[in-house]
């Protein structure tokens, strides 16, 4: 991972292209509300419009069974 750690698909991290390491992020399922804050720890290749790729762990809290696409995140202040 980019950020030297070990991939663990029970913490609440993503991959961004744009955002920087180690941020802090708020990530919404826009279909059902759900929202959860994250830890950018890995980069992922600009393709189509992707803004994020979620660890298991937070596909799961979101309820996002099947692909899914965010429009949107942030990192906080």
């Amino acid at each position: 991972m980019a950020d030297v750690g070990l991939f663990d698909p029970e913490a609440s991290i993503v991959a961004s292209r744009t955002l920087p390491l180690a941020a802090t992020a708020r990530v919404t399922n826009l279909r059902n509300g759900q929202v959860t804050l994250v830890r950018v720890c890995d980069r992922i290749p600009g393709t189509e419009g992707r803004i994020l790729d979620v660890s298991p762990k937070v596909a799961e809290f979101l309820d996002i069974r099947q692909g899914g696409v965010f429009r949107a995140c942030s990192p906080l202040s």
